[in-house]
């Protein structure tokens, strides 16, 4: 039977034990293992170590004649330990009573160094305890999950370090390795070290999920120094960390050339504690030669094997997508997002998306956080784009997916400090031979490494709001209710950008009228609120009056409208890919874009398009100036199409273009 010595480091801290050692104790009577209690004293003026003597006669009492600090006051602990296992705990953490009841069995695998319950900062609620590694500007940097990072199966979950203010670690590994690094004096940083030459000696640090603790962070710390002091400390640990433990050449020469830039930058942010710490820990430079050959002489493992070790693949905190841009491109994006749910059914995905897409986002459960952007900061708004990029940085995603892959996105990515990063890559013309990728395609390809998922699932999620508004504005439209009559949605406009995609407006006249006389057919005529006067003078050129929805209606009651209809006609535009989304059926109007690469997405839907000598020329402006391959798509043609899809619906895919 394995037993347990819990080893508490202490410093004036009389207040704190008095409050935390009576749920410990009872923890303790509680436990099914031997456990014993020691407190080691470091040099207390408070009169700790009488309190302690009288109060908890149980427990066994140390004391330093100095201070010490952290590391030798709790390595003293270590030593003095009677038992196979410590549980080291700092005197501001408070225990459940079955906090020796799970993770123990963990220790049955001879490569575990530590196992670390899950510690809730009392004051934010946020976990401390779950850890990972990536490289940052200067190779290193941590990073914190939140408890849904967790996989959804049973078995080991690896932590970059264990928290020594609450953690069980293998008594003898932790002799071998000498403890507790002094040189980290007089506190933090010293159980990362710890950890990080438990992994490269070629063991194992791993996470309990099912025991908690609590902590009230730093309250010995806070209450004897002052903050900007912390932070000068922190940051001269966090270089002493790399200068020691880092024996990767390759690793060793990107910091020192990253070094310059990293420290510039840190003098333009006004980031005086990490420019000092770096000075500071030059004082210790005399003493790093024989630190580091000590080391070297326990590891066993490369910094680069520690990082794979790392790399969870079951595992996601948070997945920044990023895709702003126009409606039919970030709906494109939508089943790489469901592949990466898929995969990862508990990360936090953030979406990331222009502001006037908010409609098409808010209402998707598989994106947790939605971030919407105005269109001008990637244009000229360079304030806007640094508060954005602080944003982004401060997020602290574990993978970046950048579906959108220009100058601003690369240094979003580069930015964000996530340790994975996919980048999405436009399949250009390919040669004779190799499929033309639909777009969709194109951008699952991007995940592909993450989500392994090749077969996409397309479909758009709208508010219940809009939904409701769309029901209620077509009972008010429709005198017999919305199934009276075959309801048909024309969208005339294709944005200004790209005026070689428009279909004549007399055409979509001539189209419009045939389906209110011939097929009794309620026509409406949708866009943007810039695209009102266009639709209005289509409506003027019919003679019975189809229903202007343009300017009046948001761009997520639209999308309803569309979800509510038979029958879309459109050329190759947003509402096009919002219909093939929601299973309306898809009358797409093609002419100078390919239809393999941007075709509705689905089965049943119906592309018109003529097979001229100059196609697919890929131009914003037809290079000829005629139009031709538009103007030959007759309105008799559309509407033949138009009666033989009334009478089968579509519905959204969950295999290949049809």
């Amino acid at each position: 039977m394995r037993s347990i010595s819990v080893v508490i480091p202490t410093y004036n801290g009389k207040s704190l034990l008095e409050k935390n050692l009576p749920p410990l104790l009872a923890a303790v009577e509680a436990s099914n293992v031997p456990v014993e209690v020691l407190v080691v004293d470091d040099a207390s003026s408070d009169g700790s170590v009488e309190f302690l003597r009288e109060s908890f006669p149980g427990v066994r009492v140390l004391s330093n004649r100095r201070n010490e600090g952290f590391a030798e006051t709790t390595n003293r602990g270590i030593r003095a330990a009677r038992n196979g296992i410590v549980f080291t705990l700092n005197n501001d953490i408070e225990v459940g009573r079955d906090v020796f009841s799970r993770g123990l069995e963990r220790f049955d695998d001879p490569d575990v160094f530590s196992v670390t319950p899950i510690v809730i900062d009392v004051r934010s609620g946020k976990c401390q305890s779950i850890t990972g590694l990536r490289p940052g500007v200067c190779w290193y940097a941590s990073y914190g999950l939140e408890p849904a990072g967790l996989p959804d199966r049973e078995g080991e979950f690896p932590v970059f370090y264990a928290l020594g203010g609450a953690t069980f670690y293998d008594r003898e590994k932790l002799l071998q390795l000498e403890g507790f690094d002094t040189v980290y004096r007089p506190f933090y940083m010293e159980d990362v070290d710890l950890s990080y030459r438990a992994w490269k000696a070629g063991w194992k640090c791993l996470l309990e999920p099912g025991t908690t603790v609590y902590h009230e962070n730093s309250s010995t710390i806070s209450s004897l120094h002052r903050r900007r002091k912390i932070k000068f400390i922190v940051e001269r640990h966090r270089t002493l960390l790399l200068w020691l433990n880092v024996t990767d050449r390759a690793l060793i020469l990107r910091y020192f050339l990253c070094l310059p830039f990293s420290m510039l930058y840190d003098i333009v942010a006004f980031r005086k504690y990490k420019f000092v710490g770096f000075f500071l820990a030059l004082g210790y430079l005399p003493r790093i030669p024989p630190l580091r050959k000590r080391r070297k002489a326990c590891f066993k493992v490369g910094d680069r094997e520690v990082f794979r070790r790392l790399r969870q693949p079951g595992t996601a905190g948070r997945i920044l997508v990023f895709k702003p841009g126009p409606i039919g491109d970030f709906l494109h994006s939508l089943p790489a997002i469901a592949a990466l749910r898929k995969r990862f059914p508990r990360a936090r995905i953030c979406g990331v998306t222009s502001r006037e897409l908010s409609d098409l986002i808010e209402g998707n459960p598989l994106v947790v956080e939605k971030v919407s952007i105005p269109s001008n900061i990637f244009r000229g708004d360079l304030r806007g784009f640094l508060g954005f990029l602080r944003h982004v940085r401060g997020m602290r995603p574990d993978a970046f997916v950048d579906l959108r892959s220009n100058v601003k996105s690369f240094i979003l990515r580069n930015v964000s400090g996530a340790r994975t990063v996919l980048r999405y890559r436009k399949q250009r013309k390919p040669p004779d031979g190799v499929k033309r990728l639909h777009a969709i395609e194109n951008l699952l390809e991007t995940v592909f490494p993450l989500t392994g998922v090749v077969s996409p699932e397309y479909r758009i999620y709208l508010r219940a709001e809009d939904v409701l508004f769309a029901e209620a504005f077509l009972a008010g439209r429709l005198p017999g209710g919305p199934r009276s009559a075959p309801l048909v949605v024309l969208n005339p406009t294709v944005g200004d950008a790209i005026p070689s995609r428009l279909w004549p407006p007399e055409y979509f006249a001539r189209l419009g009228d045939r389906l209110g006389s011939e097929l009794g057919a309620a026509v409406f005529l949708t866009g943007a609120p810039t695209d009102k006067q266009y639709c209005e003078r289509i409506a003027g050129m019919m003679s019975a009056k189809p229903v202007v929805t343009a300017g009046a209606l948001t761009l997520g009651q639209t999308a309803a409208l569309i979800g509510k209809s038979d029958v879309l006609v459109s050329g190759d535009t947003g509402p096009l890919h919002i219909a093939a989304g929601l299973g309306t059926k898809v009358i797409g109007l093609y002419g100078s874009v390919s239809t393999e690469r941007s075709r509705p997405f689905g089965e049943g839907h119906v592309v018109l398009k003529k097979d001229l000598w100059c196609l697919p020329c890929e131009a914003k402006v037809c290079p000829l100036g005629t139009m031709q391959c538009m103007k030959d798509l007759t309105p008799e043609e559309v509407f033949k199409a138009v009666g033989i899809a009334l009478g089968a619906p579509a519905h959204p895919s969950e295999g290949p273009p049809g």
